[in-house]
């Protein structure tokens, strides 16, 4: 379970099989790990291991997620597209969500997840340091991206929310797996800068600032002095169209995102009349651009318009399957952060729970980094979306000690025959009377 876990995160998150598919060929590493996670999920006691995932907080907020994904097909633009993108939803991602959510139960499992994500950091940044990534030369930069990846916001994305699974890993007991989590936090710079993607850089200085002031000993006390700094000399030696491009960010006035029609301001606010038209059913799952290129045609539009991504996760889903969809992203990332700021906030008695503490923040940190990346990119169904949320189920399942539970029950069953109940009866005493001692006697 855990090897098949990490192997997800390499073909799912970071979709390595793709990158080197000029030199490979179209290797189906997804077809086959779906077939190798489907076997896993059937040995490993489905009819009891659902309800559970399904019935934790994040669990529920998942399960409204995909309602809705399945109730805007039958009323979407194109219903085809809409059915092909249920599909790869239901078939391809949620057995990735339940083997990593049932990996992430075990502390062992979750810490080697972690560790997987930050190797997957490093390899991509290599990739892009040898020449191996997808440079788009436009007027904002050679922007660089993974092959198999959308766009190069995306993969910004991820580079930013990895970054705090190498913060967590930089106070490891081991010198060599903290050498590793430097490498990582360096890889995941580098490969936000690469990408020239302002929203990464938003969603990098959110991690920075949350590291280094909100979560506890989240890193060494010299780290947490020096990473502004760092940031800042980094921006300083970073290349100079970058950093002219990142300026920009302080003179929005003038750019075209406010402006145009196809900037990003406009797209969210056709979006929020999309959402108006279709509150309960949505324009259908991945159709935004359908109803994009509806609205073109409606206001007489027939060349040159572009039929555009939402470029924004919570608007995106919103508008593809209704208000039900929305309350189920929104939530499940909720609960998600929720949850694990009360665990990182929990008191540590042993070095155990302080790893565990230490874990949930890691999770915290990249979720809340997700968290405002996704307000850039269309990632309402992205890999790394799921990624976080199965991480937060399998926290909530150690949670609500599901396992414990079960062994408790199975004891009693066998001593008894009978299950425990959920709340135990409280037996009500009576006051001793004055005269107890000699009752006693």
């Amino acid at each position: 379970m855990a090897l098949l876990a990490i192997i997800l995160v390499f073909t799912n998150v970071w979709r390595f099989h793709d990158a080197f598919s000029q030199y490979t060929g179209s290797i189906p590493a997804a077809k086959v790990m779906l077939v190798a996670s489907g076997l896993m999920l059937l040995m490993s006691k489905p009819d009891k291991f659902f309800p559970e995932v399904f019935g934790s907080k994040v669990g529920k907020y998942l399960g409204l997620y995909l309602i809705a994904a399945v109730i805007s097909v039958p009323f979407s633009y194109l219903r085809g597209g809409a059915i092909e993108r249920l599909i790869d939803l239901l078939i391809g991602s949620i057995p990735f969500v339940l083997i990593t959510a049932a990996a992430a139960r075990n502390d062992e499992t979750l810490s080697r997840i972690l560790k997987a994500t930050v190797i997957g950091t490093i390899v991509a940044a290599l990739i892009m340091a040898v020449g191996l990534g997808l440079v788009s030369n436009g007027a904002d930069g050679p922007r660089t991206s993974l092959r198999g990846m959308y766009d190069p916001n995306d993969i910004g994305a991820v580079a930013a929310a990895c970054a705090a699974f190498a913060i967590w890993l930089i106070k490891d007991k081991s010198r060599i797996w903290q050498l590793v989590g430097y490498a990582g936090l360096a890889a995941s710079g580098y490969i936000v800068i690469r990408t020239y993607s302002r929203g990464a850089a938003l969603a990098t200085g959110t991690l920075v600032l949350a590291a280094t002031f909100l979560t506890k000993d989240a890193v060494p006390r010299w780290v947490r002095s020096a990473i502004i700094p760092a940031v800042l000399l980094a921006f300083v030696f970073a290349p100079a169209k970058y950093r002219d491009r990142i300026s920009t960010l302080g003179t929005v006035e003038a750019d075209y995102n406010l402006t145009a029609n196809t900037g990003r301001i406009e797209i969210w606010k056709r979006g929020l009349g999309y959402i108006a038209s279709r509150p309960l059913t949505g324009v259908g799952l991945g159709q935004y651009d359908q109803a994009e290129g509806r609205w073109g045609s409606e206001q007489g539009i027939s060349r040159g318009w572009k039929w555009s991504a939402a470029h924004n996760m919570y608007l995106e889903y919103t508008a593809e399957t209704g208000l039900l969809g929305g309350v189920g992203l929104f939530g499940m990332l909720i609960a998600t952060l929720a949850m694990c700021f009360k665990r990182m906030r929990a008191t540590a008695r042993t070095p155990a729970d302080e790893e565990r503490r230490r874990m949930a923040m890691a999770v915290f940190l990249a979720t809340l980094t997700f968290c405002v990346a996704a307000i850039f990119v269309s990632a309402a169904q992205s890999p790394m979306l799921l990624f976080l949320v199965s991480l937060g189920i399998g926290l909530s399942l150690r949670e609500y000690g599901a396992p414990v539970r079960r062994a408790a029950e199975r004891i009693m069953r066998n001593r008894t025959g009978a299950r425990i109940p959920k709340r135990l009866p409280v037996q009500p005493t009576r006051p001793l009377s004055p005269n107890w001692a000699q009752d006693v006697r």
